[in-house]
C-alpha cells in the first residue's frame, strides 16, 4: 500500500510540474521566432516581447531642394502608386526588430530625397505598426501580413532552425502581395545597415533581367546543392547554357512586372515541393533562388553587400570588411551586431575657424591671407603631394614663417594642422572622402565613439586622441577598432 502511495504521489508532482512550468511546454511550429538564438524565452508572447522593446523617435528627414516629388495624396496618405516612390520591402518581426528598425533609420539618414522613399513591410505579427509609427512619425509605409500557412507545407528542415520560418520566405511572394503599380522594388534583409543614398541602387539598371543582385562567382557553387542533386540530370540539367553565380538574396532589385508575367513564385516553389521529396539542397530559402536565377541575374556592385558580418554561422568570428568601397553593411549569418554590444555613435564637422583663435580673426594682417579665398578645412593625415612644385614654392618656409608667428602671438591651437590650413587652405585639390573616413579616434573626445561617414569607404583614419591599438589593450575598444585588429603586427610578451 506505501508503495502504491508512493507512486501517485510521485505521478501527482510529475503533473503539477508539467502545468506550472513552461520551459516544459511543447509549442507549434508557428509561434517560432526566426531567429536561432532567441533572446526571449519560448513561454512570453510576441505581444510581451514586444512590450519589452522601446525605441527613439527618430528625426524628422526631409527632401532636398533638388527632390522631385508628385506628392500624390489619398485620403491624407501617400498614395502607393506616385511614380516618385523608390519601393522597399524588409521584413519586420519581434526577434529582428532591432535590427530593422536600423535598416530604415539608416535608409533614411543616407538619402537625398527620404520623403520619396515608401517602405513596405512584411509582417507575421499584426501588432508592429503602432510601434513603427511611434519611432519614425513621417514614414511613408504600409503593412502587409504574410499568412505563415502560405509556405509552411513547403518548408523542409535546414541546416539552421532560424532558415526554416516561414517569413523568410515572404520575399518569394512580393509579387503577389504589393499592389500591381508598384514595378519595381528594392529587397533589403533585416540585419543590415545602407551607408549610401539608395537612390544609387533604385536606379541601377536590370538590363532585361527580373532581379539585381551582387554576384560572387568565385564562390563554390556546387556546395549549394547535395551530391544527390548533381548526380541526377533532371536537377543539375537546370543549369545547362547557364553560368550561375552564387548570390545573396539579401540585397536585390526586382522587376515585379516581370516577376508576375513569368510567374517566378510558382517556379520557386516547384523547387521547393521537389526538395520535400528528396533533400537537393540544405540552406533553406536561398537554393530555390538559386535554381530559378542563377546566371540570369544583373549584376550590381558588390558595394551593395558588404556581407557576411553575421560571421558565416561561426558564432563569435568576426568577419572584416571587403576590399571596395561600401554602401550596404550586411549581418548576414547567425549573429547580429545588436546581440554583441550597443554603441552610441556620433558624428562632427570641425570648421576651419575652431582651428584658429579669435585673435587671429580680429587681426587684419593674419586674417587677411583667406582675402579672395574659399578656405576649407582638410585633415592633413591623408595627402597627395607634388614635391616638385612644393620644392618650387618654397612651402617649407612659408609654414615655418606661420610657426614664428604663433610663438610669438597665440594664433591657433591644434599643433601641426593650422599652418597647413594657412598655407594650403582655399587652395586644395579635393579627393573623395572615401579616402578618409577620419574621427575613428574620438575627434579628441576621449572614449567618444564615431560612426563611419555616409558613402563608400577606401581608408579609415583614426585621427583624434583615441588609438585603436590602445583602447583594443585596455579593452575599452570602440566597435570599429576592430577593423584595425588584422593589421596589427605586433605581438605581445608572454
Amino acid at each position: 500500500m506505501l508503495w502504491i502511495m508512493r507512486l501517485s504521489w510521485f505521478f501527482f508532482a510529475a503533473m503539477v510540474m508539467v502545468v506550472f512550468s513552461p520551459s516544459l511546454h511543447s509549442f507549434p511550429p508557428a509561434e517560432a521566432i526566426r531567429s536561432s538564438n532567441l533572446r526571449f524565452s519560448s513561454q512570453i508572447t510576441a505581444v510581451d516581447s514586444l512590450n519589452r522593446l522601446s525605441f527613439r523617435k527618430a528625426t524628422a528627414f526631409r527632401n532636398a531642394e533638388e527632390c522631385s516629388s508628385n506628392d500624390r495624396k489619398i485620403l491624407g496618405k501617400t498614395d502607393v502608386c506616385d511614380p516618385s516612390l523608390v519601393h522597399v520591402a524588409i521584413t519586420l518581426d519581434v526577434e529582428y526588430l532591432r535590427g530593422s528598425i536600423a535598416a530604415v533609420h539608416s535608409i533614411l539618414r543616407h538619402s537625398l530625397c527620404s520623403e520619396n522613399i515608401f517602405f513596405h513591410f512584411l509582417v507575421s505579427e499584426t501588432n508592429l505598426e503602432t510601434l513603427v509609427r511611434s519611432t519614425f512619425p513621417q514614414l511613408k509605409f504600409k503593412v502587409y501580413y504574410f499568412d505563415p500557412e502560405i509556405v509552411r507545407s513547403l518548408i523542409s528542415t535546414s541546416v539552421r532552425q532560424a532558415l526554416e520560418q516561414p517569413l523568410n520566405y515572404a520575399r518569394n511572394y512580393l509579387a503577389d502581395l504589393l499592389e500591381t503599380c508598384v514595378r519595381r522594388v528594392i529587397y533589403l534583409d533585416s540585419d543590415l545597415v545602407v551607408v549610401d543614398d539608395i537612390w544609387k541602387l533604385w536606379s541601377t539598371s536590370l538590363g532585361g533581367k527580373t532581379i539585381g543582385a551582387p554576384e560572387y562567382c568565385h564562390a563554390n557553387f556546387s556546395k549549394y546543392f547535395t551530391a544527390s542533386f548533381w548526380s541526377d540530370n533532371r536537377f543539375s540539367g537546370t543549369f545547362a547554357g547557364r553560368s550561375p553565380c552564387y548570390f545573396n538574396t539579401g540585397v536585390m532589385v526586382m522587376d515585379l512586372e516581370k516577376w508576375r508575367r513569368f510567374g517566378y513564385t510558382k517556379r520557386i516553389e516547384r523547387w521547393m515541393q521537389i526538395q520535400k521529396s528528396g533533400r537537393i539542397y540544405e540552406l533553406g530559402s536561398l537554393p530555390p533562388f538559386l535554381l530559378v536565377f542563377a546566371g540570369h541575374v544583373a549584376a550590381i556592385e558588390h558595394r551593395w553587400n558588404q556581407h557576411g558580418l553575421g560571421g558565416d554561422n561561426l558564432r563569435g568570428s568576426c568577419r572584416d570588411l571587403h576590399a571596395g568601397p561600401s554602401s550596404t553593411i550586411s549581418e548576414s549569418s547567425g549573429v547580429q551586431a545588436w546581440e554583441v554590444r550597443p554603441s552610441e555613435l556620433r558624428s562632427t564637422v570641425t570648421p576651419t575657424s575652431a582651428s584658429i583663435t579669435a585673435s587671429f580673426w580680429s587681426d587684419n594682417r593674419f586674417s587677411g591671407t583667406f582675402a579672395g579665398q574659399s578656405p576649407c578645412y582638410f585633415n592633413t593625415g591623408v595627402m597627395v603631394m607634388d614635391l616638385e612644385k612644393w620644392r618650387r614654392f618654397g612651402y617649407t618656409k612659408r609654414i615655418e614663417r606661420w610657426m614664428q608667428i604663433q610663438k610669438s602671438g597665440r594664433i591657433y591651437e591644434l599643433g601641426s594642422l593650422p599652418p597647413f590650413l594657412l598655407v594650403f587652405a582655399g587652395h586644395v585639390a579635393a579627393i573623395e572622402h572615401r579616402w578618409n573616413q577620419h574621427g575613428l579616434g574620438g575627434d579628441n573626445l576621449r572614449g567618444s565613439c564615431r560612426d563611419l561617414h555616409a558613402g563608400p569607404v577606401s581608408l579609415l583614419h583614426w585621427s583624434g586622441s583615441g588609438k585603436p591599438w590602445l583602447r583594443l589593450d585596455s579593452k575599452q575598444s570602440c566597435p570599429l577598432d576592430s577593423l584595425w585588429l588584422p593589421y596589427d603586427l605586433y605581438e605581445h610578451s608572454p
